[in-house]
């Protein structure tokens, strides 16, 4: 027991010094690789300045000539005129140019009657002011063929036999027959 616990710290000791000695060896391939980052005296370069000097060696320009500044901007780099117009100005006259909407109340008889019967409705004597109890026709037994009939299940009247005393002579002879021994 004590071998295995020896063996197998000498492993994991051989795996420290050789994870050791790989790390050293990538510090030293990176080493090289950190020259080429900017000192901190050098100005780091922007992605657009990169961008320009790339499409500068590619499309190399023509020495510039002198051309006159113009005072004034072209007529196609002028904004185009649209047409505003105001809304607010004639509402007075837009007004009485619309259209009167027709009074329906006045046309029609049906509004004319449901005013009247609004009228004459708190003249009329209510319905519990008229009605009287005696004038009621009471029937209790209207509804009566109208009940469905609970059907009684085919095993019950075997089953009530089961459990009445004076039926205990049909129950035995039941059960014998129903838990046959052949």
């Amino acid at each position: 027991m004590d071998e295995f616990k020896i063996i197998f710290w000498i492993v994991v000791g051989i795996i420290y010094l050789l994870s050791k000695a790989r790390g050293k060896q990538k510090k030293q391939f990176d080493a090289p690789m950190d020259r080429s980052e900017p000192t901190p005296e050098a100005k780091p370069i922007s992605f657009e300045d990169l961008l320009r000097e790339i499409q500068e060696a590619k499309n190399p320009k023509p020495p510039l000539e002198q051309k006159p500044v113009a005072q004034q901007p072209s007529s196609s780099r002028l904004p185009k005129p649209y047409d505003y117009q105001d809304f607010d100005d004639d509402l007075e006259e837009e007004e009485k140019k619309q259209p009167v909407k027709p009074d329906y109340k006045s046309d029609d008889q049906i509004y004319g009657i449901y005013e009247e019967a609004k009228k004459q409705a708190f003249i009329r004597p209510s319905l519990e002011e008229t009605m009287k109890v005696e004038d009621t026709i009471v029937r209790y037994d209207q509804f009566q063929n109208y009940k469905k009939e609970k059907l009684k299940a085919p095993g019950m009247t075997y089953l009530n036999e089961f459990n009445d005393p004076e039926g205990f002579k049909r129950a035995f002879i039941m059960s014998e027959i129903l838990n046959r021994k052949f």
